[in-house]
């Protein structure tokens, strides 16, 4: 029997294992593993010594006449069992040492599968967060700040994923630790590290409130445009159909104007008063478009009349009303009442057709000899 069982110790320590031999882990559990196998066959030579012994000594029994030669098999005998049970217990060891390193390994794993995602996630947050923006409405910038609130409602499940990445690193330290095997120094799987990923959410969470700032200050912004469009809309949409009307009225001037000189000179006085007294409307109006200008306004959907269009207008009949002052200093009358005379030689207060022909070449006008 102590033949057969010390044929099995030899066995046990020449033998080994491969149920690791792939795993990036850890290096130390399966040095330690492999040292107790080492250590375990130079034992074994010392131990199949004494069963050799203890063998000669059964052969050789009746010849030596070894008075403690029970003593000594049994103790031969112990020492196998006992060697059977340290066999049984270092494999035992072996298959947990990489039953845990597999654990670890597959931690390191599954760390790996999460934390690339979520690295990737953050930076994109990082860099949709500090993206420039350019809007010219209201409706513009709340959809942008729309958006933001959905992305800031997603926070709470990603800090829940963040901690459970973590939580997977802390368990595969956890359990080196616990079992007194040396952790590798990186993740064999991913170069995503715990402190990168603390270090990328902690800029995410400063940057949330700068974005919050910025969007509420553009919003800020964007109704105080809109004030500015609204007003200048309320003025543009009764200060254009006035210009409008009065452009009409400077078309049809020259057709209605009916009496003497001094009769048609007091209506376009009247005219001329007229205009103003409503320059304080254009004024405002353009103090209106000056502030939308300052505040690169370029287009306004509640009105159909732009400073442009109406400036030119409002300058148009600014100017007539300075022509008819001119037009009504004493002088001036003076002089058309005296040029007026001239070429009316019937003196019938009105110019017949060689009159007016005459009027006209004075006037540098090449008229030729027709009705026309």
């Amino acid at each position: 029997q102590g033949d057969v069982r010390l044929i099995n110790c030899r066995s046990w320590g020449g033998q080994s294992s491969n149920g690791g031999g792939g795993l990036g882990a850890s290096q130390m559990g399966g040095n330690m593993g492999r040292g107790s196998e080492a250590s375990g066959s130079g034992y074994g030579e010392g131990v199949g010594g004494i069963t050799n012994g203890g063998r000669g000594l059964r052969e050789g029994e009746g010849e030596l006449d070894y008075y403690d030669s029970p003593s000594v098999n049994s103790r031969c005998q112990k020492i196998c069992d006992q060697w059977d049970v340290l066999g049984s217990l270092t494999h035992s060891r072996r298959e947990a040492l990489e039953k845990l390193l597999e654990t670890i390994d597959q931690l390191h794993l599954e760390y790996a599968k999460r934390a690339a995602p979520f690295n990737n996630w953050m930076e994109g947050a990082m860099e949709d967060l500090q993206d420039m923006f350019i809007v010219h409405t209201i409706e513009e910038i709340e959809g942008l700040m729309a958006a933001h609130e959905q992305f800031k409602a997603t926070l709470p499940d990603a800090d829940k994923e963040r901690a459970a990445i973590l939580g997977i690193q802390r368990e595969a330290q956890r359990v080196g630790e616990t079992h007194g095997i040396k952790m590798a120094a990186n993740n064999p799987y991913s170069a995503v590290t715990p402190q990168l990923i603390n270090a990328k959410w902690d800029r995410v969470q400063q940057l949330v409130p700068q974005r919050d700032a910025a969007l509420q200050d553009e919003q800020n912004r964007q109704q105080c445009n809109e004030r500015l469009r609204r007003q200048f809309a309320a003025q543009a949409n009764v200060v254009g159909p006035w210009i409008q009307n009065k452009m009409e009225e400077i078309g049809r001037i020259s057709l209605e104007l009916h009496g003497t000189l001094e009769d048609q000179l007091q209506q376009l006085q009247l005219y001329e008063r007229s205009i103003v007294e409503y320059k304080p409307n254009l004024e405002l109006l353009e103090q209106q478009h000056q502030l939308g200008q300052e505040a690169l306004i370029f287009d306004n959907k509640h009105s159909n009349y732009t400073m442009e269009v109406s400036g030119a207008h409002r300058g148009q009949c600014v100017g007539l009303g300075g022509d008819i002052w001119g037009w009504g200093e004493p002088p001036i009358m003076q002089e058309f009442r005296a040029s007026f005379n001239h070429f009316d030689k019937d003196h019938c207060g009105s110019l017949g057709p060689e009159e007016f022909k005459a009027c006209l070449i004075s006037l540098g006008y090449d008229v030729e000899n027709d009705r026309q």
